[in-house]
Formats: structure tokens, sequence, C-alpha cells
């Protein structure tokens, strides 16, 4: 095809997309992954002032010397990430909480995220993701 029909077909489908609210799905995407980051950094940041002054795992060890993932982290991290994502999409269900929502999404994400991991990190024997040598036996 001639140059000017490469034109005009790219420019009907800039313009058929442009009528899609593609920036609407990205800023969407954008709210869910700083749910999950928000969650994350929680959880370690609370793992951190628990663990504060206590016997500390080093950083030098190997992979192996660690579990595949963090029981306790892994079920925090989920339920934060579902209370955020939740919050986030109260404006669907009701328009006027959709402000509600984007507020305090983000806050209860990191409020749930360390009420739940340190409470599991008290209550479970799961406090460190280091193998020991009893469980490598096994």
């Amino acid at each position: 095809m001639p140059n000017q029909a490469w034109v005009l077909t790219s420019s009907v489908i800039i313009f058929l997309l442009m009528l899609l609210p593609i920036v609407e799905y990205i800023l969407l995407a954008l709210a869910w992954q700083g749910v999950l980051v928000t969650a994350w950094v929680a959880i370690a940041v609370t793992h951190i002032l628990i663990t504060r002054g206590k016997r500390q795992e080093h950083g030098l060890l190997a992979d192996e010397h660690y579990r595949k993932f963090n029981n306790s982290g892994l079920i925090a991290w989920v339920i934060a990430t579902l209370t955020g994502i939740i919050m986030l999409q109260l404006g669907l269900l009701n328009p006027d909480l959709a402000g509600v929502g984007a507020t305090w999404g983000p806050i209860l994400t990191a409020v749930s995220a360390s009420a739940v991991y340190g409470g599991l990190w008290k209550t479970t024997a799961g406090k460190t993701a280091l193998v020991t040598a009893l469980a490598a036996t096994k």
C-alpha cells in the first residue's frame, strides 16, 4: 500500500483508540499497583520494627537457606491487597463513595497489612523465613 494509505489507516486506528477511556484504565491499573506496593512496604516496615534489636538474620545467606515464601507475610499481603482494591472499587457500587475509597483505601491497606502481619508474627511459629536445620532434615 502507498504511504498515504498507511497514514490514513493508522490515523483511523489512533482516532478509534482515542475514543476509548484508555487513560482511565491506566489510572485504575496504577491505583491497584499502588495498593500492592503499599501492602508490601507496610509488611516490610512492620517486620523491621518488630525484629529491631533481636537476633537478625544475616543478609549474605544464600537463597537456599530461606523458605519459598513467608506464610505470615503472604497472608497479610493478600488480605491487605484485597482490602485496598475493594476500597478503590467502592465507586462502582455507589458513585458517591468513589472519593471515600480513593482516600481511605491506601490508608486501610497499610493499617490492615501491619495489623495482620504483626498479629500473625506474634501468634505463629514462623517468625523467620530461614529454614532451620531441624526443618531441613524432615
